[in-house]
């Protein structure tokens, strides 16, 4: 199909986000991530917990899931029903992007070379397992009993090795809500 014509800026409806809404979304991040921080320093205590966050990488996650959300607001609606995206579906796009720019590292490059040779992960798959789980077992509780070791494990080299897309992370996520 051809189309009759190309949209102009004019007519696409994304608006980039506002600076207020990514000062919002970076201090939620920004509180999560300091509880990760207590978490890898109980279960990595050889490691510091001074990391560096590359902030306009992760506004830049921020845009991509809002981008997102407009996708399925735009495509997935009809003049009855508006298609919101989902809690799940915003978290799994996060870890999405979170592991593919990997906004976290330590401040000392050796402990990040360390950290990565001894473990086979950076800090930002161990972080993407870490909402993954967190999310799924604030969902129901029972779910606690999928994450054991071996399954974190499996996680996290998962989500370091695998081509995992978009859609496959979302069905991750959601297979835990039925």
């Amino acid at each position: 199909m051809i189309p009759e014509r190309f949209i102009s800026p004019d007519d696409f409806r994304y608006n980039p986000v506002s600076p207020e809404y990514l000062v919002e979304c970076i201090d939620k991040f920004k509180e999560n991530f300091e509880i990760y921080k207590e978490v890898i320093g109980k279960w990595f205590q050889n490691y510091s917990v001074d990391m560096r966050i590359n902030y306009p990488m992760l506004y830049r996650i921020v845009e991509r899931v809002d981008q997102r959300r407009d996708y399925y607001l735009y495509f997935h609606s009809n003049h009855n029903h508006a298609m919101l995206m989902s809690q799940a579906k915003e978290t799994a796009l996060f870890c999405y992007w979170l592991i593919k720019y990997k906004p976290i590292s330590f401040e000392n490059a050796y402990e990040e070379f360390s950290f990565f040779n001894e473990n086979g992960y950076t800090v930002n798959e161990l972080y993407a397992a870490f909402l993954l789980m967190s999310f799924i077992t604030g969902l129901d509780e029972g779910n606690e009993k999928y994450f054991n070791e071996a399954a974190v494990s499996t996680l996290t080299y998962s989500l370091t090795n695998r081509e995992i897309s978009k859609e496959a992370l979302i069905m991750y996520v959601e297979s835990f809500l039925a």
